[in-house]
């Protein structure tokens, strides 16, 4: 199954599909016991291409599988094997033990690592395998390049929790990072113990790790209102953080949240780059953060195949929403892309209104703008003779960073296949 399939409802994609969702959805124990259905949580270092895991990065820690008892030593082990390099960590993890999550969380922090959420695979294994046959590919074969997938990847429960205690946590818009309330269970020894005995200690041991959580949301400056929407949440369900959550309660603060580049499986040859853009305003006298999202897509011209073909798409809020007056810019050191509010254009497509804008220019200076450390800014069009250039020079100095994650790969891929067009 694909990933975005496979990752639907439930506290656990395997554990869920194991057993019915529905009786899972009844039965936590359920759920506990095709729990132990799953691998236990595995720390491996992957290489790729240049850039494969973000700026000069090729390097990282996958971590992948359930959370078990000995999650935390493994990947101790690991870390002192790397010795003083900093790789970040990419988690694929439905959760499981909240104490192991928590050690993991405060290794990240110790070493100073930082991390993220995605499926490590075999470099263009997706585009004719599915996600499942490209991890045990990724198994078989641990010297293979490697890539990382975030389309649909997710880290839930303990997983999120330990994410947290890395310096740098950066969530693409296409990953989960789900949470919700803990189970607590015990073994008891002796058959002499009462229900009410049972349903005492449970809930001290409940207590304890509820202090333990917030002690530990505390210490990594997380908002505290973090364990209220976990503790709302029940163990067999799962709340999925929105952009404005992960902004809000200070999980990834990055005023532009994106996914990196990937080559589209459509028939139209194109690189995707999903993104997120985080509009700050004031409401009522308060600040409230409105999120917006955009697509950026990167294809070939095929009236001139000299020139790729951008392309942004976003999703226009509401119908009668006036047109836009912001000019969107991607830029570099060395190129300054112009996509103009006056050349946008409405579309409709499965009963929502989309803004899409397009321009071309040569191949070079697209290569070039993608290997170069890339940056969009937002750019508000005068609405008056009277506004000077240097006006919109000023509102133009915040420039936000796009990820280069995957964009060496994905550019080859797509040069070959507008090769082959030709």
């Amino acid at each position: 199954m694909r990933l975005s399939a496979a990752l639907t409802g439930g506290v656990l994609a395997a554990a869920l599909a194991a057993i019915s969702p529905s009786r899972a959805a009844s039965n936590p124990d359920k759920i506990l016991a095709a729990m132990k259905t799953i691998p236990p949580i595995e720390f491996v270092v992957r290489t790729g291409a240049p850039n494969a895991c973000g700026p000069s990065c090729d390097s990282w820690i996958a971590a992948e599988g359930l959370i078990d008892e000995r999650a935390a030593a493994r990947l101790r082990r690991v870390l002192d094997t790397v010795g003083s390099r900093k790789l970040p960590v990419f988690f694929y993890s439905p959760g499981g033990d909240t104490a192991q999550g928590l050690a993991i969380g405060r290794m990240l922090r110790k070493r100073g690592l930082s991390a993220g959420v995605a499926v490590t695979v075999p470099e263009g294994c997706m585009r004719s395998h599915e996600v499942d046959d490209c991890r045990a590919l990724m198994r078989r074969a641990p010297q293979a390049e490697a890539a990382l997938l975030l389309d649909g990847a997710s880290c839930n429960s303990s997983c999120a929790y330990a994410i947290l205690g890395a310096v740098k946590r950066e969530i693409a818009p296409t990953a989960l990072l789900g949470v919700h309330s803990g189970y607590s269970y015990l073994s008891f020894a002796s058959p002499q113990t009462t229900q009410r005995q049972r349903a005492q200690a449970i809930e001290r041991g409940r207590q304890r790790v509820a202090r333990e959580v917030q002690r530990y949301l505390a210490e990594m400056a997380i908002d505290r209102e973090l364990f209220r929407l976990a503790s709302e949440t029940k163990f067999e369900s799962l709340h999925v953080l929105t952009r404005a959550e992960l902004f809000d309660l200070g999980i990834d603060r990055r005023e532009v949240a994106d996914s990196g580049w990937h080559v589209s499986d459509l028939s139209a040859s194109s690189l995707g780059n999903s993104m997120l853009t985080t509009l700050v305003e004031k409401e009522n006298g308060g600040p409230a953060t409105d999120f917006r999202q955009m697509a950026l897509a990167i294809s070939c011209a095929a009236a001139q195949p000299g020139n790729y073909k951008v392309t942004t798409i976003a999703l226009v809020p509401d119908v009668a929403s006036a047109a836009s007056q912001t000019d969107i810019h991607l830029a570099s050191d060395a190129v300054d892309l112009r996509l103009p509010a006056a050349g946008s254009a409405r579309r409709t497509g499965n009963g929502k209104t989309y803004e899409v804008r397009q321009g071309q220019w040569p191949r070079p200076m697209i290569e070039t703008l993608l290997l170069a450390n890339p940056t969009i800014s937002f750019v508000e069009t005068p609405r008056d003779a009277q506004s000077t250039q240097q006006d919109q020079r000023a509102a133009a100095s915040t420039r936000h960073p796009l990820s280069s994650l995957a964009a060496e790969s994905s550019l080859h891929a797509l040069a070959a296949r507008c090769t082959r067009g030709n």
